[in-house]
């Protein structure tokens, strides 16, 4: 199981569902796209969204 996330993997996963809820809501990502955030701090969090 992978235990870091790259700032675009948890824009992705977050854009998916604000979209979703709001059609009209698209967020933005800026800066380091690709520098890991968290660690395995929020793992067990982003395995349930």
């Amino acid at each position: 199981m992978k235990v870091e996330f790259s700032a675009k993997e948890l824009y992705d996963r977050i854009s998916n569902q604000v979209h979703n809820r709001f059609d009209r809501q698209t967020p933005m990502l800026l800066g380091e796209t690709e520098r890991t955030l968290f660690g395995f701090i929020l793992k067990e969090l982003l395995m349930k969204l």
